[in-house]
């Protein structure tokens, strides 16, 4: 999805979890194997003060997308901070499957999240559209 979009550099954030570690982790180093520069690695823990220093963090390196690797609930504590930063975009930002859910809409509303797509655990695409989370059609 993101070779789709054009991306030639990426930024990764990530929960702590062990599952979206993992995640971030295989997704950098496949990305790398590509010759495709990671600008950045963020990780963020799952109660802090403000998320405020991940997300500048995130946003800094200027990257072409961003790759999420968290469960909703997780990336629902970071992303009104993200969506605070001017050169953050929804659109240009492609989450695993653990975002899918409806946490994540429940937490922030569509609006502040539009476009923002993955893909499920079964290959499926996702994407918040103006109605909310939209699970399967064009991503």
């Amino acid at each position: 999805m993101l070779l789709e979009r054009g991306a030639l550099t990426v930024a990764v954030g990530h929960g702590r979890d062990p599952d979206a570690q993992a995640a971030a982790t295989a997704f950098a180093a496949a990305w790398q194997d590509r010759e495709r520069p990671v600008l950045a690695v963020v990780n963020w823990p799952a109660q802090a003060a403000s998320w405020l220093r991940q997300a500048r963090q995130l946003v800094a390196v200027h990257p072409d997308a961003w790759l999420i690797a968290d469960s909703a609930s997780g990336f629902a504590r970071i992303a009104p901070r993200l969506a605070q930063q001017q050169d953050w975009d929804p659109a240009r930002t492609v989450g695993f499957a653990g975002l899918a859910g409806p946490g994540l809409i429940t937490t922030l509303g569509s609006t502040r999240l539009r476009g923002l797509s993955g893909a499920t655990a079964t290959g499926e695409r996702w994407r918040v559209g103006a109605a909310g989370l939209i699970i399967g059609g064009p991503g």
